[in-house]
């Protein structure tokens, strides 16, 4: 099961389970690393 959500830090979305279940994730923090040299970002990471 995959569910996406589209939320800003400090947001909170609440998601049902298939065995019915309702579950709540907040997002706690973003970090995205960028390349010095070129300016990508690497290797995001979020908190939950």
């Amino acid at each position: 099961m995959y569910t996406n959500f589209d939320l800003d830090v400090g947001e909170s979305a609440v998601f049902e389970l298939p065995d019915g279940s309702k579950k709540t994730v907040t997002l706690i923090d973003v970090s995205e690393p960028r390349c010095k040299v070129r300016g990508v970002i690497r290797k995001p990471m979020v908190t939950v």
